[in-house]
């Protein structure tokens, strides 16, 4: 089983991977997302692949991520980051073994 993050998650090459992890599911694993602000696109992708940890690029987000998946019942919310730290958490999970880095800018250069 490959265990992948990705950074990057909600825009249109994070999604592409996506698709392609669903597409051939068996050996892969999403275990960490992160995105900017797009709280629907990425409480979608939380109840579609379960990550364990996702990263927003603010507070306010990730604080209307975590009201978004208690009103829409997600029944398994993974640890919800944000800001650099966030990011850099969800690309160095212990078990991660693939990073794809899909982020705008620099982003996740650090």
């Amino acid at each position: 089983m490959k265990r992948l993050a990705i950074l990057g998650s909600t825009g249109s090459i994070g999604r592409q991977c996506l698709e392609v992890v669903e597409s051939i599911r068996d050996p892969f694993e999403v275990v960490g997302l992160s995105a900017g602000e797009n709280v629907a696109l990425m409480g979608e992708q939380i109840r579609r692949h379960r990550p364990r940890c996702v990263a927003l690029a603010t507070d306010r987000a990730a604080s209307a991520l975590r009201d978004e998946l208690s009103r829409n019942g997600c029944g398994s919310v993974p640890e919800i980051l944000w800001g650099r730290e966030g990011i850099t958490a969800v690309a160095t999970l212990a078990d991660v073994g693939i990073v794809v880095s899909s982020t705008v800018g620099v982003a996740a250069l650090p």
